[in-house]
């Protein structure tokens, strides 16, 4: 099981009580992050985030992300379903017998900075 928190940090550090009493055998890690720049080098991870409805040219944005990462080279990506979170700031559940449609995506993607950083003003778009 994978829970995963982005915000400022104040808020983040707001909570990492309530999530250490939760989290008693796992693992709780504190990960800066920050909006991708061009101005990068070696090996890197990018995390997008998408909505599972979330289109782009006909497609589902999490191939289309995919695709567009495998074209500039990114060593590699993987995507993954939500089963809780926010989508545009709205909770959004996944049910047992549904569709499950809005729930979010998370894309991990990791590789060369050069090929990542190539990628951004497409996905950016």
């Amino acid at each position: 099981l994978v829970s995963l928190a982005v915000d400022a940090p104040e808020r983040i550090e707001g909570l990492l009580g309530e999530v250490g009493a939760l989290e008693r055998h796992g693992l709780v890690t504190v990960e800066p992050a920050r909006a991708a720049a061009t101005n990068l080098d070696g090996e890197i991870r990018l995390t997008v985030y998408v909505g599972r409805q979330d289109r782009v040219g006909g497609r589902p944005a999490f191939v289309a992300v995919c695709d567009l990462l495998r074209r500039h080279g990114v060593a590699g990506a993987t995507v993954l379903l939500g089963v809780d979170g926010t989508v545009r700031g709205v909770r959004r559940r996944a049910r047992f017998f549904a569709r499950n449609a809005d729930v979010p995506v998370m894309i991990l993607a990791v590789g060369a900075a050069e090929a990542i950083a190539a990628a951004l003003p497409e996905l950016r778009d």
